[in-house]
């Protein structure tokens, strides 16, 4: 069942090819590509990523030896405010047909567009952009095509703005000044006389130099509106084209301030226009927030065009928020991420990509962590430093790569690791061999770190060798139940509400130990009832949650429970969270 389900999969992912190019996400083509990297999140194993920044610390803000973490988190929190990403990569690893990973990756640009009140300001560093232009990033993609985004408390604010009335609120303001009479009186008139089809000259070409009350209260009666639009060369040519705009489908108001614009909107909801209820017009918001835009049309087709203004403005935020989804499904994923030394990348991802906002204390944001990650985040360089006999001290992610993917399995340290896994879980055990998923060509035939430093293979080439460090990281708490690595399994297991799995070998090598494995029939009934408790516990959870999101159980367990998930014993960040159990 799961290679044909596999073979299909595959099938699909090459006819898609046929047409699309994997690889870098910019703005042209992030649309079309975002139904394949929600695909790709829902299916994969686990995800990795990276990020490339244009700093790293502010003035006087690097990390010092004897920092404690309280401290060394201010300081990482201050530099994700002042510096944006610029780079994101995330590679989503799949496990098929047996002890095999397909990765699907995605090198996504990013540069953040202003809409609404959102404009983001940062800093760069002179350091890192000579940085990322010695390793080719192509600034002008990043600027000119880069992915938008927003952070999305931000984009669902604005969300919940669509829908908010533009009419008046509370009592309705007393007009008192003669100026503000003038003001209503001159609208009406307008508005009426476009009804009416009766063209009569405007003065909104001439108020564009002065205030819109003294055009409006000019703009009334025939001789000193004339007198204004003479003052324009052209006025022959403007009234032409007024006399055309008040037997036209559109009457644009003149400018107007907040103040005026709400005496505008009291005065319109007046059932004083039109019959039956409806005025005969639509108001529409106009790119230039100080006009108001009037439409001739139905009560029906009021109510279209506002349905489809409001859609439209929908799409516009989505299209500002961007990659804010992609930070979305990630999360709603479940899946575990992994990362390389991820500290900063994780700092400012959340920060970026959440709520423009990290909180003051390090134990808030491994909170913030967590409800980011509920999949758990994995960090390789914390893992290796834990096998020194497989990277003798060398655990930056290049040499992590080479090592684990064109390093040989027959040198003592990984030989004895898995033998030790093969041993503990009486079943043999290798390293998986990873490959690019149909489509995914741009780094297939890259030699080992001929792409370092771009987001996208560098998130690869954590994830892959993330992959092929589990069994490794199965034989180490075989061999030695008190490493660390051991302890943090055991502290996984007391908390077993985390969605990962390991693998049936490696788990079973987890699960052993040097000495003994098999547990003794009091211990093993023990142990039964123990997983029947937490079955239950399980399906009640995913029950629950299934009625929350209208989804079937089974669904929800798919999801949740994805096949072969691995390294439950790796629920910890290097340097940044410590432990998130």
């Amino acid at each position: 069942m799961l290679a044909t389900e596999a073979l299909l999969y595959t099938v699909r992912y090459l006819r898609s090819s046929a047409t699309m190019a994997f690889g870098d996400v910019t703005r042209e083509n992030f649309k079309e590509m975002l139904p394949h990297i929600k695909e790709a999140l829902d299916r994969c194993t686990f995800f990795s990523f990276d990020c490339e920044m244009t700093g790293l610390f502010t003035d006087g803000n690097k990390h010092e030896y004897l920092d404690d973490i309280q401290a060394r988190y201010s300081k990482m929190s201050e530099s994700s405010r002042a510096y944006i990403i610029t780079q994101y990569g995330l590679s989503c690893f799949q496990e098929v047909m047996g002890n095999t990973y397909e990765a699907r990756t995605f090198n996504f640009y990013l540069f953040p567009q202003p809409h609404g009140s959102y404009n983001r300001r940062f800093l760069c560093d002179a350091s890192s952009l000579a940085f990322l232009a010695s390793h080719g990033f192509d600034f002008n993609k990043c600027i000119l095509q880069g992915v938008p985004y927003m952070p999305v408390r931000t984009r669902d604010l604005q969300l919940l703005q669509v829908n908010r009335s533009y009419e008046p609120r509370g009592p309705p303001v007393v007009i008192t000044t003669d100026e503000d009479k003038a003001l209503v009186a001159d609208l009406m008139q307008r508005i009426s006389s476009w009804l009416a089809a009766q063209p009569v000259s405007d003065g909104c070409a001439a108020m564009d130099g002065g205030s819109a009350t003294a055009g409006l209260a000019n703009g009334r009666n025939g001789p000193a509106n004339n007198e204004l639009i003479a003052m324009d060369d052209s006025s022959d040519e403007a009234d032409a084209a007024m006399g055309q705009q008040w037997q036209s489908d559109e009457l644009v108001l003149p400018p107007m301030n907040s103040y005026q614009r709400l005496l505008a909107y009291q005065e319109l909801q007046k059932p004083q226009f039109g019959v039956d209820g409806h005025p005969g017009f639509w108001v529409k918001k106009s790119s230039n927030v100080r006009c108001l835009v009037l439409v001739r049309a139905t009560a029906q087709q009021a109510d279209q065009l506002e349905a489809e203004a409001r859609a439209a403005r929908v799409a516009a935020i989505h299209d500002a928020a961007g990659f804010a989804a992609v930070f979305d499904l990630m999360r709603r994923s479940g899946k575990p991420a992994v990362g390389h030394n991820c500290m900063f990348d994780l700092a400012y991802g959340l920060y970026s990509f959440t709520d423009s906002y990290l909180p003051a204390t390090w134990r808030d944001y491994k909170k913030m962590v967590r409800a980011w990650h509920p999949g758990g985040l994995y960090d390789t360089k914390y893992v290796s430093k834990r096998l020194p006999e497989v990277f003798q001290g060398n655990t930056a992610l290049s040499n992590l790569y080479s090592v684990m993917m064109h390093g040989s399995n027959e040198a003592p340290g990984p030989q004895q690791l898995l033998q030790a896994a093969s041993a503990a879980a009486n079943a043999p055990v290798s390293l998986p061999a990873i490959s690019h998923a149909p489509g995914f060509d741009k780094y297939r035939s890259l030699a080992a770190g001929e792409a370092a430093h771009e987001a996208g293979y560098d998130a690869y080439m954590t994830g892959a060798a993330f992959a092929r460090m589990l069994p490794l990281v199965a034989g180490k708490i075989a061999i030695d139940p008190s490493s660390e690595l051991a302890a943090a399994y055991s502290t996984v297991q007391q908390h077993p509400g985390t969605p990962g799995q390991l693998g049936s070998s490696a788990r079973h090598a987890a699960d052993g130990t040097a000495g003994s494995q098999q547990q003794q029939p009091a211990a093993q009934a023990e142990q039964q009832v123990a997983d029947q408790q937490l079955l239950l516990e399980q399906d009640l959870q995913l029950q629950a949650q299934s009625q929350q999101h209208g989804q079937h159980p089974q669904q929800a367990q798919q999801q949740q429970q994805p096949h072969g998930v691995p390294a439950d014993p790796l629920q910890y960040v290097h340097g940044v969270c410590g432990r998130l159990n």
